[in-house]
């Protein structure tokens, strides 16, 4: 059988993985998908032959400008390598066939998320080809093709390159701690840190469910400041500190830059009953704050031996980050009061087999003569 004019009908199933900083730039998308179906007639033969194209896995590229946040042409280039199974006779022999198309389409997103669902359809041509090259049964053929696509695009892009964070401290203050990053360089007075690149989170909203063991709305860097000695005479009794940040835009590589200073209302040390937060953000950053020392002091307690005190310490945070989230609910808390009672069962059991610490008696301070 030679395969002459053709017309081949495939759909496909793709996860592409994208590259867009803006909802409205150029987008390039490798992906892996599987085409189900598939036919191609020889019109020429009397009477015609069909012969099947085997479903099989497909990968590709596809290039795109969205338009519209929901609306994007697309141009796409894909391969299968797959078999032709032909209907000539029962025991007529199925070919190797590789099969590349080039397409061009519209997309369409179904959300405007980091996370796309999406439909697209598109026509174009494709070259089959034996992978053994040509033969007296079959030989290359460039012929009309369309398709049609569901799949999910999930965006790889960083949001910023080259990001540099600075902190100086204000004279009322001393840097405690700093949690978040490893890559923190300083003193009590202030210091930087450098971020290669930043991407968009997986939840960009704190509110959405916790799901498949996913948590946070994003990452945070946070800094522990304690009021400094000597607090007389300060020049500047508000100011808590100023942060800068410069940053270069990923695909036009403009840097950008941003300054801001941070004051407090309240001289350092004072601190008003329920605390001072400039918005809700700020202040579920303490809470978790808090929950990671406990967690941490408790680990370190454990590993010293100590399950008892480990457990007491988790105890005493319990009941005030309960109080907090029964009058700020918020999913990620409440699923770190669910990791305390874990842990604080887990501490009982090794509590009931660790012997508790008895101090041994001091030498005798007074030296025999």
């Amino acid at each position: 059988m030679r395969i002459g004019p053709a017309v081949v009908l495939l759909s496909a199933l793709a996860l592409p993985v994208s590259a867009q900083t803006d909802p409205r730039a150029f987008e390039i998308s490798p992906f892996l998908g599987y085409l189900f179906g598939g036919a191609v007639y020889d019109f020429g033969s009397d009477p015609h032959v069909r012969a099947d194209v085997a479903d099989h896995a497909a990968y590709g590229v596809r290039l795109g400008y969205a338009v519209t946040p929901w609306l994007q042409p697309e141009v796409e280039w894909s391969r299968s390598e797959t078999r032709l199974q032909s209907r000539a006779s029962l025991d007529a022999p199925d070919f190797p066939l590789t099969i590349d198309y080039f397409l061009g389409g519209l997309t369409f997103h179904f959300t405007r998320d980091r996370i796309r669902p999406y439909a697209s359809i598109s026509a174009g041509v494709a070259r089959l080809a034996p992978p053994g090259g040509e033969s007296d049964l079959v030989r290359d053929e460039t012929e009309f093709t369309g398709s049609a696509a569901l799949g999910v695009k999930t965006f790889l892009t960083p949001v910023a390159l080259d990001a540099h964070i600075d902190v100086s401290v204000g004279a009322g203050y001393v840097v405690r701690g700093v949690y978040g990053t490893n890559g923190w360089s300083g003193s009590e007075s202030g210091g930087s840190v450098d971020v290669p690149s930043l991407f968009l989170a997986g939840r960009t909203d704190a509110q959405e469910p916790v799901e498949y063991g996913r948590r946070g709305g994003g990452g945070a860097i946070l800094l522990e400041l304690v009021p400094s000695a000597g607090q007389g005479g300060l020049e500047k009794p508000m100011e808590v500190g100023n942060i800068s940040f410069t940053w270069k835009h990923p695909v036009t590589g403009i840097k950008h830059s941003q300054a801001i200073p941070v004051e407090s209302p309240y001289l350092p040390g004072v601190v008003p009953e329920g605390g001072y937060f400039t918005d809700a953000t700020i202040e579920k950053g303490f809470v978790m704050l808090n929950l990671f020392a406990g967690f941490r002091l408790a680990t370190q307690l454990a590993a010293d031996s100590d399950p008892r005190t480990a457990r007491r310490v988790l105890e005493t945070l319990r009941p005030n980050v309960s109080d907090w989230v029964e009058k700020n609910p918020d999913v990620d808390v409440q699923d770190d009061l669910a990791y305390v009672d874990l842990f604080v069962k887990n501490l009982q059991v090794v509590e009931a087999q660790t012997q508790p610490y008895v101090p041994a008696d001091p030498p005798n301070p007074w030296p025999a003569d």
